[in-house]
């Protein structure tokens, strides 16, 4: 009843069920140990949870099934970032861009962590700049101005990380129609000349 059981933990997933939708995932993942969709699932929930050690096992799992899935590398450093791992966090996230060219996640979240993370161990804001341009070049979204703005922040370039934050907020209203607190919030740190320490504000992988 593995299919069954895949299905019972998306629904839960889809009401935001997170408790139960591992539950059901599990029980799919018990069932066929193979499942790797359903293993995936199981990943991204405990993550989302904050049980990291477990989401780290499980995306384990579905790479040894896949050595090459990219949504559960971008989610097993995604995990090692949230639980504070950030200088592995980074190096997964180079690996990664290096591996999967086609792929801007990849690149997108180094920016972040280059750019923002807590640990001065691991940024480098003259790569996250190099990094942020490139990425903006291809892909001009909120999502990629925003990480842009983190790097020109913190290489010291306020003015215009307040230009490309406020141009990040700008097509985030136009696309979803609504306000976004923390983007503001953090518009307002570089409008003091303050660096962002936050990559990210949620689930950065969906």
């Amino acid at each position: 009843f593995a299919e069954a059981h895949y299905s019972i933990g998306a629904i839960y997933l889809g009401s935001g069920q997170l408790e139960q939708a591992v539950q059901g995932f599990a029980a799919a993942v018990r069932a066929d140990p193979g499942y790797l969709q359903a293993r995936l699932q199981l990943a991204h929930a405990l993550r989302r949870l904050r049980r990291f050690d477990a989401a780290l096992a499980e995306y384990e799992g579905a790479l040894r099934l896949d050595p090459r899935l990219a949504e559960a590398r971008l989610g097993y450093a995604v995990s090692l970032a949230d639980s504070a791992r950030w200088g592995s966090a980074r190096a997964w996230l180079q690996e990664g861009r290096r591996t999967y060219p086609g792929r801007p996640e990849f690149t997108e979240l180094l920016v972040r962590v280059l750019a923002a993370a807590p640990d001065a161990n691991v940024r480098d804001g003259a790569q996250a700049v190099t990094l942020g341009r490139g990425l903006v070049e291809q892909n001009r979204t909120s999502r990629t101005l925003e990480a842009m703005a983190m790097a020109l922040a913190e290489s010291g370039a306020f003015d215009e990380a307040v230009a490309r934050q406020q141009e990040a907020i700008d097509d985030y209203g136009r696309r979803t129609g609504r306000a976004n607190a923390a983007m503001t919030a953090i518009l307002h740190r570089y409008e003091r000349r303050e660096p962002c320490r936050v990559p990210w504000v949620g689930d950065p992988i969906g």
